[in-house]
């Protein structure tokens, strides 16, 4: 989908009538489901999740490189709910879908590099809780992974990173619901 597209298509998903529309067409494809209610119950939802997902990375475009990734990380989070609302019309169904979904070591090693960082995937949260509902991934297929390879990921800084790296950057492999999915080298 092409930049404009998905702008024209934030225009017109900016109206509760349209966003609750929207959210009646994914519902009425979900069996048992009382579209029209659910729809309505979550239209504003939806727009929170779209509206905070835009200004996150608005003003991160204007904040400084270190801050960046801070704020496109919370935009990015919150268009993960808007698309999660899409195909789960009861989102959150638990406290245990709203952590993160991955930890890191609270305590670091001695003469620690933030890129030789490890961040394990955990159980319940956000990041299986998408990859189960979004990609349909029961798994992924790495328990942990070092900042290095995932900081790669980030179209934005994979270039840098991966030059400072010396390793090619990530295949781009495909894109649902808008997110972009990328094969780990």
């Amino acid at each position: 989908m092409k930049q404009e597209e998905i702008i024209s298509f934030y225009s017109y998903l900016q109206s509760q009538k349209t966003a609750q529309d929207y959210l009646k067409q994914c519902y009425e494809k979900i069996p048992g489901v009382d579209a029209e209610k659910k729809s309505y119950e979550n239209a504003n939802t939806f727009l929170y999740y779209l509206a905070h997902g835009r200004q996150f990375y608005e003003n991160g475009k204007n904040l400084d490189l270190l801050l960046q990734p801070l704020l496109y990380f919370y935009g990015m989070v919150h268009l993960l709910k808007a698309c999660l609302l899409t195909e789960r019309p009861e989102y959150p169904e638990s406290t245990s879908v709203l952590a993160h979904g991955v930890s890191a070591r609270k305590r670091k090693k001695r003469n620690y590099i933030f890129s030789e960082d490890e961040v394990r995937i955990q159980h319940n949260g956000l990041l299986p809780y998408f990859t189960k509902h979004l990609f349909h991934l029961k798994y992924l297929p790495f328990e942990k992974i070092d900042m290095s390879r995932l900081l790669r990921l980030i179209p934005e800084i994979s270039p840098l990173f991966s030059w400072h790296q010396q390793q090619p950057p990530p295949l781009y492999v495909l894109a649902a619901k808008g997110i972009p999915t990328y094969v780990f080298h």
